[in-house]
């Protein structure tokens, strides 16, 4: 239950959502923004979709006991295509993720795997990336805001 892992400070009830533009998940420094209607949208403070605004913004933070995973999507960059798939996929066997979706992105000169994860910490998810960047062929790891 997203509710009882951001405690919003002051309020106890209200709807609470998590921004999809940068799905932050448990660990993630995070910011609240009143919506009109929607109750509150919970975005990572790095997220450019929050700069901007300095009204209807409140102090949220997560729970200490996290009671759900929280899906965020990573890039990943690779050189080729050969087996990458697979070497990311085995990454997650031993590090408590599950993979949710992948979309692979052809461009011209790499390949592009928008990765969607469940995870229930940063740490996690920051080790996770570490993997799956010590794989040959992979360029670059990065987390996804749109």
């Amino acid at each position: 239950n997203v509710k009882n892992d951001i405690i919003v400070e002051g309020i106890d009830d209200i709807k609470v959502n998590i921004a999809s533009c940068c799905k932050p998940v448990p660990g993630d420094r995070i910011v609240g923004y009143i919506t009109k209607g929607y109750g509150i949208t919970v975005h990572r403070m790095v997220c450019p979709n929050v700069e901007s605004l300095n009204e209807r913004i409140i102090d949220v933070h997560w729970n200490n006991k996290i009671s759900k995973k929280y899906p965020t999507t990573i890039l990943v960059h690779a050189s080729e295509e050969k087996n990458v798939l697979m070497d990311i996929i085995a990454k997650t066997s031993n590090s408590d993720i599950s993979v949710e979706s992948i979309k692979n992105i052809q461009t011209s000169d790499n390949h592009l795997y928008h990765i969607t994860v469940l995870v229930d910490s940063k740490e996690k998810l920051s080790k996770f990336m570490n993997d799956i960047n010590s794989i040959p062929n992979i360029l670059d790891v990065e987390r996804l805001i749109k």
